[in-house]
């Protein structure tokens, strides 16, 4: 439409320029308008969770665990919470039955991400437990592996 020449006009506020509008009363027929979309201060919509509530979001749990919207995998917190550790923004945790709503000790497993990839990669994961704990120390040993080959690359000989 503007066959690719620029006005120079893009409608947007600069850096320091006042609205025109600025310091005005707003109308009253605006206020009434308006008035049952804003919160005053301390108050809170009627959805609000309280710290603890629970809810499945893209098929994983998820759990509130600070005010004013902190939420966390419940499967993280759950970790943590077991072992008694806090983990790294680089773990993961991974499901050994594949069921994201068996939250067993035994059933939760700490990964890395580059591990995970590796897991994926050679598409490795079932619904057998025991063959996901192989799957990941398999992706455990390949990713060491590849550690160890670029560092060798990098100049420094390992005996």
């Amino acid at each position: 439409a503007n066959n690719t020449l620029r006005s120079g006009v893009d409608g947007k506020f600069k850096k320091g320029q006042t609205p025109a509008n600025k310091g005005k009363p707003l109308p009253d027929e605006v206020k009434e308008k308006i008035k049952g979309t804003q919160f005053r201060k301390g108050q809170r919509p009627h959805n609000a969770q309280p710290v603890g509530s629970e809810s499945k979001i893209d098929g994983y749990w998820k759990i509130k665990i600070g005010e004013p919207n902190i939420w966390q995998l419940k499967s993280r917190h759950e970790w943590e919470r077991i072992h008694g550790e806090k983990l790294k923004p680089d773990d993961v945790i991974l499901f050994l039955d594949n069921n994201p709503d068996n939250f067993e000790p035994d059933n939760l497993i700490k990964i890395t991400r580059a591990d995970l990839a590796r897991v994926n990669q050679d598409r490795l994961r079932g619904d057998n437990p025991e063959l996901n704990m192989a799957a990941v120390n398999l992706a455990r040993l390949k990713t060491l592996a590849k550690y160890k080959q670029k560092k060798n690359r990098n100049g420094k000989k390992s005996e």
